[in-house]
């Protein structure tokens, strides 16, 4: 799910929680955009943050993974699970998640 570098804390964390996102990337250029959130939403909400690169105080995503056991995922996943969620702007309320239907490449259903 990609985030508007120009969205205020309130929307990150109205994104974060209303998507069920277990983590949030970012690149470092947007560190002081994340601390932001973070102490909007009292450390993050469980949520943790991993830099593309690095960030003052943030772990780098390619060093964390480096440490994990390269053990496959218990996530089930099927071919026409929705790979994306794109929020609307919100103009006549709150931002709503859109989702975007998975792309066959034979043109099936």
């Amino acid at each position: 799910m990609p985030v508007n570098p120009r969205s205020a804390p309130p929307e990150v964390d109205h994104f974060v929680t209303d998507s069920g996102a277990r983590l949030l990337l970012f690149g470092p250029e947007l560190v002081e955009n994340v601390r932001g959130w973070q102490a909007q939403h009292k450390g993050s909400g469980g949520v943790p943050a991993l830099a593309l690169g690095d960030a003052n105080g943030f772990d780098d995503v390619l060093t964390a993974s480096s440490t994990q056991s390269g053990d496959p995922l218990d996530v089930e996943v099927a071919e026409d699970d929705d790979p994306l969620i794109i929020y609307t702007s919100g103009t006549t309320g709150r931002p709503k998640g859109a989702l975007r239907p998975a792309l066959h490449p034979l043109g099936g259903d």
